[in-house]
């Protein structure tokens, strides 16, 4: 009986050091640049959890993401909901952003002229914030390496 209680024992040691192995290195605090202003509610101030060992292939539409156009050098970390995966349909139509033919939830009335639809091509994915002033209305669909981190979720 004493051995069970022992291998026990070291069976919830092993499950805790895989644990801090594979979960811990994957959480960071991110933080935005005091002018940010793309999410309408987010305070600057907070540095926000993120899941940052997350891919592609672990995204759904409506999930809070941080992300990184381009080659900032100064951290330039943008945040936003995911509103298309790669073979999704998205087309600007009366100021709203369309996906597979669907009115997306999230951001301000678009000021951009209506567009036909395009398929969001693999490896990539297509973010959307509420001021549309750093996500894919603007770039386009951004590739799987812009990709910073999975938030819990966003104001």
């Amino acid at each position: 009986m004493q051995w069970i209680r022992q291998l026990l024992s070291y069976l919830v040691t092993l499950a805790a050091i895989i644990a801090l192995v594979t979960i811990v290195p994957r959480c960071a605090r991110l933080r935005v640049t005091p002018d940010y202003n793309d999410i309408e509610k987010i305070n600057v101030d907070e540095s926000l959890n993120a899941d940052t060992g997350v891919t592609l292939t672990h995204l759904a539409i409506g999930d809070a993401i941080a992300f990184q156009v381009g080659d900032k050098t100064d951290g330039g970390i943008s945040l936003g909901w995911v509103a298309a995966m790669p073979g999704d349909d998205v087309s600007i139509s009366n100021k709203s952003l369309m996906v597979n033919g669907s009115k997306v939830a999230h951001g301000d009335p678009l000021t951009v002229p209506d567009r036909a639809a395009v398929m969001v091509p693999l490896g990539h994915f297509f973010v959307v914030s509420d001021r549309h002033q750093f996500d894919s209305v603007v770039y386009g669909p951004l590739p799987a390496a812009a990709l910073r981190g999975k938030l819990r979720n966003l104001p």
